[in-house]
């Protein structure tokens, strides 16, 4: 019995080959509604893939973050190999990145409490509930580029972040605030 190891894992979406932008991807299936047939025709099939943000047009998070539901054909050759072999086969499937229209969008902060009157833990204390225009800059600019895109929703927190913590340590807290929807890409601006 040969044990396969991980390595320069090839998958590929719809022709275009991502092999750099994901580090873990497992396929698997589940039994799902009993029907007529044989057991076979009752699994559900699925494949979670691990990958890495990228926010280029041409990356496979851009791809899936713009067109939810769409349809995808994947290819997967877990030896990293190029041309199929009997040895190192390939895995292909079609299907969809899983999303409802009702999906819930949720944004998890943790951050450090701060009791000064414009911090961000006084604001998310004091007015649990209200309507919140949130600005997430992943790369740290103040103006958003194609490169380096910021995401914008708007959302609220359902409760009020935690107060206390253990002597000795800095006080932090986690919170969850729900989206009025899926947030936007901005790429150019202030």
């Amino acid at each position: 019995m040969t044990r396969l190891k991980g390595k320069s894992i090839v998958f590929k979406v719809g022709g275009t080959d991502y092999a750099g932008s994901v580090k873990n991807v497992v396929f698997s299936s589940a039994v799902g509604e009993m029907g007529f047939g044989d057991y076979s025709d009752s699994l559900d099939y699925t494949c979670a893939v691990t990958g890495f943000q990228d926010f280029a047009a041409a990356s496979l998070w851009t791809s899936l973050f713009t067109t939810p539901g769409a349809s995808l054909a994947l290819v997967f050759a877990p030896h990293g190999n190029a041309t199929p072999s009997t040895t190192q086969p390939h895995f292909t499937a079609t299907g969809y990145a899983e999303t409802v229209p009702d999906i819930d969008y949720t944004c998890a902060v943790t951050g450090f409490q701060d009791f000064a009157a414009a911090s961000l833990w006084t604001t998310l204390f004091t007015t649990p509930g209200a309507t919140l225009a949130l600005v997430f800059a992943p790369h740290g600019n103040a103006t958003p580029s194609t490169t380096q895109p910021h995401f914008t929703a708007t959302g609220y927190a359902e409760t009020v972040p935690d107060m206390g913590g253990a002597a000795g340590e800095y006080f932090t807290y986690d919170l969850t605030i729900k989206l009025d929807g899926k947030p936007t890409k901005v790429t150019s601006g202030a």
